[in-house]
């Protein structure tokens, strides 16, 4: 019987390992809330946009880092219009010259997005996967395709933050590479990737916003 114990007892204790390291090396897009300051929380009461970049790391070349706003909407009417492509183009300011679909599948489509400004324009391919279930948008770069970024990825989220609004956390971060003009644009897409969630809440105020209520 001890035997029988001591068989049964190692897989249990294997198998606990495993998903403890599995959930720390790969944390759930339905983690735990959000946990603010003080500070921050005044921040989001009063309307505006949290912003918290990192630093970019010289030897990664990542930039960006994730952002926050309240949105008093419903949260099916906030994940619907952020899923639309057709909206970007009132979301973002003059740089963004493309927001295409490309393929379709399933919950997954790949998507091309142009950015310029006079004569300087450039590129960047990424897969969108949505999780309507979890209010979820994930993205990332496709590196198989023709782009002037090395790589790209994050997330959009919508969480109930009391009955009347809503929480949309904004997770992105870009490596420019040393593309000369990602390096001349790079701060303002960047900029722009953060304050999408601005964009967003600007956006559900006009009337181009109504056919997401129906």
């Amino acid at each position: 019987m001890k035997n029988s114990k001591k068989i049964h007892f190692f897989p249990l204790v294997f198998l606990s390992f495993i998903l403890i390291l599995s959930l720390t090396l790969f944390p759930s897009f339905s983690a735990q809330p959000v946990k603010f300051t003080e500070e921050e929380k005044q921040i989001l009461e009063e309307g505006k946009l949290l912003k918290k970049p990192v630093n970019p790391n010289q030897s990664s070349g990542y930039r960006g880092g994730k952002s926050y706003i309240l949105i008093e909407d419903d949260i099916e009417v906030c994940y619907r219009a952020m899923t639309d492509l057709k909206n970007y183009y009132y979301f973002y300011d003059d740089t963004l010259i493309e927001a295409s679909i490309l393929k379709k599948e399933q919950n997954k489509m790949l998507i091309k997005m142009v950015y310029g400004k006079g004569p300087i324009k450039t590129k960047y391919h990424a897969w969108y996967t949505m999780l309507p279930g979890q209010h979820t948008i994930k993205y990332k770069v496709e590196p198989n395709l023709q782009n002037d970024l090395r790589d790209g990825y994050g997330y959009l989220k919508f969480s109930k933050y009391d009955d009347k609004r809503v929480l949309m956390t904004n997770v992105v971060m870009v490596d420019f590479s040393d593309n000369i003009l990602w390096k001349l644009l790079g701060n303002k897409i960047t900029t722009g990737m953060m304050r999408l969630p601005e964009y967003l809440k600007r956006f559900l105020k006009t009337p181009e916003s109504k056919k997401y209520r129906k």
